[in-house]
């Protein structure tokens, strides 16, 4: 659970100020509350100490630019929340600093050109999204450089399986509560 250290008296929902921490005390977040809502600019940590997220809420969602670093303290994404949802372009780093991958978003689903990149950054694929599917021809590089190109888009069977693979690809990770 999720421990609140709140300045003066408790209130109900909780106003101002807070530390969130982890049960073993480290500090977790450290944010404004507004009517029991985070709001404005907040940031998160790792139990480590070191800056896993920096970003604003409004009215409890994520809005603006948002970064998230790996516990390594190298960059892991960057990009824009409107009311929650990822919107525009987003871009994600292994944790060596090389890119993972970059795209865009139109409410929280992928949209337009994706490519992503392998940890030594030579290129592992590259397409097209709409709607958060794959769509026309998207090129798949193996670590030794072979290239094949395959087809996506209606009654596709292995479209699913190939998002799955996407989503693990450009690793998102756990974000912050």
């Amino acid at each position: 659970t999720e421990m609140l250290d709140v300045p003066g008296p408790v209130e109900t929902p909780p106003n101002g100020e807070i530390q969130s921490r982890y049960p073993t005390g480290e500090v977790k977040a450290v944010g404004l509350m507004v009517d029991g809502l985070r709001e404005g600019a907040w940031v998160w940590y790792f139990q480590s100490g070191q800056v896993w997220a920096r970003g604003s809420y409004s009215n409890g969602c994520k809005q603006g630019r948002w970064t998230f670093w790996h516990e390594n303290d190298q960059k892991d994404s960057e990009g824009e929340y409107e009311a929650g949802r990822k919107i525009g372009p987003w871009t994600y780093w292994h944790s060596n600093g090389k890119l993972d991958s970059r795209g865009s978003y139109v409410d929280s689903q992928e949209e337009g050109p994706w490519t992503s990149w392998y940890e030594d950054g030579t290129q592992e694929e590259d397409g097209f999204y709409t709607a958060g599917k794959r769509v026309g021809t998207w090129e798949f590089w193996t670590p030794d450089g072979c290239c094949r190109r395959e087809e996506f888009g209606e009654g596709n069977d292995r479209e699913a399986a190939l998002d799955q693979e996407s989503t693990a690809v450009r690793r998102d990770g756990p974000e912050p509560i």
